[in-house]
């Protein structure tokens, strides 16, 4: 087995890292069919939103523009962005402290690659799953 984790870990250098964060949080929460095609709307319109001093209508367009349940995604954001917020700054303490100290992050059977190294270890994990099996089968 291949396990491939994501990590999301808004950086503290952008301003609206952790709100982008918090909505996408809720965009994967009640909208979860969605989710990766909002990330990839939020990650490629980064220059669009990162200093924009009011970010929350770009976001909710954004989950629009990707069928999320915007309603839903707007009411977690109010219920639960502070608290999110502060989740996703204790998660960049965290991560920063582990010298990961980009986003996102990515794992490949529990170690962090560069997102350029991810097919390479993909492949080579998968390659060990395969000689692992072949060789159980003797």
């Amino acid at each position: 087995m291949v396990r491939f984790t994501a990590y999301d870990v808004p950086l503290p250098s952008h301003v609206n890292a952790i709100p982008a964060a918090v909505a996408a949080g809720c965009v994967s929460r009640h909208s979860p069919q969605t989710f990766w095609d909002y990330r990839h709307r939020l990650m490629v319109s980064q220059g669009a939103w990162e200093s924009n001093p009011a970010p929350e209508g770009f976001f909710l367009q954004l989950a629009a523009d990707a069928s999320a349940d915007t309603s839903a995604v707007r009411g977690c954001v109010a219920r639960e962005g502070e608290e999110r917020g502060r989740a996703l700054a204790d998660a960049w303490r965290l991560s920063s402290s582990a010298n990961i100290t980009y986003s996102p992050a990515w794992e490949v059977n529990g170690v962090p690659v560069r997102w350029n190294d991810v097919p390479r270890a993909i492949e080579e994990a998968l390659t060990h799953v395969r000689k692992t099996a072949r060789a159980g089968n003797r």
